[in-house]
């Protein structure tokens, strides 16, 4: 594979291109209900990739979205983080 991602829990996500390794942060959050934080973190990488993204940010967004996830009870967010993909990245910049 060209690009692969490994989730890391609260170390944050590891995203693999062609040979490197860019390592990405998980955002700091108290866990209450991991149920979804798999399927939240593929789909934000997989949407940063397919939007262009990096794999690092790519990687950042997926640990950010299973954050928020795992933050509260249920699988589910209640709003689309798509409309704040900027200030998440910017986040990490800090």
């Amino acid at each position: 594979a060209a690009t692969a991602f490994l989730p890391r829990g609260a170390d944050g996500a590891r995203g693999y291109a062609d040979g490197g390794k860019e390592v990405g942060p998980s955002a700091a959050v108290t866990a209450v209900d991991t149920t979804g934080a798999g399927e939240l973190f593929a789909g934000g990488a997989l949407y940063g990739l397919s939007h262009g993204y990096s794999p690092a940010d790519s990687a950042r967004l997926g640990s950010y979205a299973a954050a928020q996830v795992v933050a509260r009870f249920g699988p589910r967010l209640e709003d689309s983080l798509a409309d704040r993909i900027d200030g998440i990245l910017a986040h990490f910049a800090t």
